[in-house]
């Protein structure tokens, strides 16, 4: 006699639509999980390259005994719009001598991009290197760039590497002479200490105010790491005169520093005389002793500026 095969009982239709919603339901609960440990990711990577920079400007102090400049006067080493073909050039007798680059170049060696450093030319625009993508000098969680650099065409800053962290000028830069190459050393140029003092922000490597949108506007600049023109300066604390954003001369001795944005949008409500990032809640900064901290925004303003300044005596309380 054959042996009966069992038969088996097919799936109703209210069965299988109720395991697709407790799929749909799994599925909502597992997304927010998943996109917090993206950005918790992209977080620590940002810490990280926070750190990795602190460390290398501690490194070429010991080499230097002198921190970096900022930045020179501006980028072109052979200017059009002046008779005197070294404007752009910071002095012979500053404390890196004459060059056209921000800090961040001088920090190349110390961060494994030596490569990158032994092609600086000081003929060449921005030392020529401007277009190179340096991973370690971006933030993963910025919206403001595609593979490594600015959106706006305004400048031709297309065409140039961003720069997603910024110097602080009243370290880096001399505002009593209003120019942003100094001469700092450590401690003596941080008298309220270098656990008190923010060295690094964050900052947007495309930042604009233009209200409708327009990428390419005259009103959208940004952060760009090899740019030593006032606008595209990777750093802050450099006056928010808006036809002399960044320039460093509009700032006189050390005014109260702008608070930082959180998560603006980057092309029509982004201040680029003041730091931002895209992190929910906050942003990293980097400290003179070499710490990291991810900063409230909603912190106390006061203490923002206090953490700024690295002169001014004021406690700086809890933050």
């Amino acid at each position: 006699m054959r042996k009966q095969l069992p038969s088996w009982r097919s799936f109703t239709l209210v069965e299988l639509l109720v395991v697709i919603a407790i799929i749909g339901i799994l599925i909502a609960l597992l997304l927010p999980a998943v996109q917090a440990a993206r950005e918790a990711a992209r977080r620590t990577q940002c810490s990280n390259n926070v750190k990795q920079i602190l460390l290398a400007i501690h490194n070429i102090h010991d080499a230097r005994k002198v921190l970096p400049p900022l930045a020179a006067p501006c980028a072109d080493p052979n200017p059009s719009w002046t008779d005197n073909k070294k404007a752009c050039y910071t002095p012979v007798s500053s404390s890196y001598g004459e060059h056209i680059y921000t800090m961040f170049h001088f920090l190349l060696p110390f961060i494994e991009q030596q490569p990158i450093y032994d092609r600086i030319s000081p003929t060449g625009y921005a030392g020529g290197v401007y277009h190179m993508v340096v991973p370690t000098y971006l933030c993963p969680v910025d919206p403001s760039i595609r593979e490594g650099k600015n959106l706006t065409a305004h400048g031709g800053a297309k065409y140039w590497a961003a720069g997603c962290y910024g110097g602080n000028n009243y370290v880096f830069g001399d505002p009593p002479k209003r120019v942003t190459y100094g001469a700092a050393t450590l401690p003596g140029s941080v008298p309220d200490g270098t656990s008190n003092t923010i060295f690094l922000a964050e900052m947007y490597g495309t930042c604009g105010n233009d209200p409708d949108g327009n990428i390419d506007s005259s009103n959208v600049w940004g952060s760009l790491w090899a740019d030593a023109n006032s606008i595209w300066r990777p750093g802050f604390n450099l006056g928010p005169t808006k036809s002399q954003y960044k320039s460093g001369s509009q700032v006189a001795d050390y005014p109260p520093s702008p608070m930082f944005q959180v998560a603006p949008h980057y092309i029509k409500t982004c201040d680029a005389s003041r730091p931002q990032a895209a992190h929910p809640g906050g942003m990293h900064v980097g400290l003179g002793d070499g710490s990291v901290r991810f900063l409230s925004g909603t912190m106390n303003e006061q203490i923002w500026a206090r953490l700024a300044d690295p002169r001014d005596g004021q406690p700086v309380g809890e933050y």
